[in-house]
C-alpha cells in the first residue's frame, strides 16, 4: 500500500511541476494489450531477477548490482519503446494513470484493459521471477532451512534447561 500511495504521490508531484500527464495504455503505442501484456510480464520479470540476483543472494558481496538493475531498466525501455510504454511496476501505474484522471487537460484517459495490462503483468512477472530465481538458487534456501531447524533446537534445549 505504501509503494501505491507513493507512486499516486509522485504522480501528482510531477503533474504539479510540469502541468502535463499521460497514461498507461497500450493503445497509445497501436498495439494490442497481449503485446503490451507480454512485454510489461516479460522485462518486469526481467527487472525483479536482476533485483533478486544481484541484491538479495548469499553470493559474495556485488558492489555492482545498482548498475546491473539500472541497465535492466534502460535495456528493458529500450526494448519495448516502440511497443510499450515499459512501466514495469504496477504503483507507477496507478499513481500516472490517476494523476492523468485529475488532470483536466489529459488528452486520453487509459481503458479498462489498459488498466488490466500494466497493473496484472508486473504481478505475473514478479512471480516468475521468484519462481525462477528460488528454483536457480535452491541451495541458498535449503541452507537457510538448516540453519532456521538447528537454531530451533538450540532454542528447545535452553528453554526446557
Amino acid at each position: 500500500a505504501a509503494e501505491f500511495l507513493g507512486g499516486v504521490a509522485a504522480g501528482f508531484a510531477a503533474l504539479a511541476g510540469t502541468e502535463k500527464s499521460f497514461c498507461f495504455d497500450y493503445a497509445a503505442k497501436s498495439q494490442s494489450w497481449g503485446t503490451g501484456f507480454e512485454l510489461e510480464m516479460l522485462f518486469t520479470m526481467a527487472l525483479c531477477g536482476i533485483v533478486l540476483a544481484a541484491g538479495t543472494s548469499n553470493d559474495a558481496p556485488n558492489q555492482y548490482f545498482g548498475f546491473a538493475i539500472g541497465c535492466t531498466v534502460v535495456a528493458g525501455a529500450l526494448a519495448c519503446g516502440g511497443f510499450d510504454q515499459g512501466s514495469f511496476n504496477p504503483a507507477v501505474t496507478v499513481g500516472m494513470n490517476i494523476a492523468n484522471y485529475a488532470n483536466g487537460n489529459a488528452t486520453q484517459n487509459p481503458s479498462v484493459g489498459a488498466w488490466f495490462v500494466f497493473t496484472l503483468a508486473p504481478f505475473v512477472g514478479g512471480a516468475l521471477a521468484a519462481g525462477v530465481f528460488r528454483g536457480t538458487r535452491r541451495n541458498e534456501f535449503e541452507e537457510e532451512a538448516f540453519e532456521t531447524e538447528e537454531l530451533s533446537a538450540q532454542l528447545d534445549v535452553q528453554a526446557s534447561s
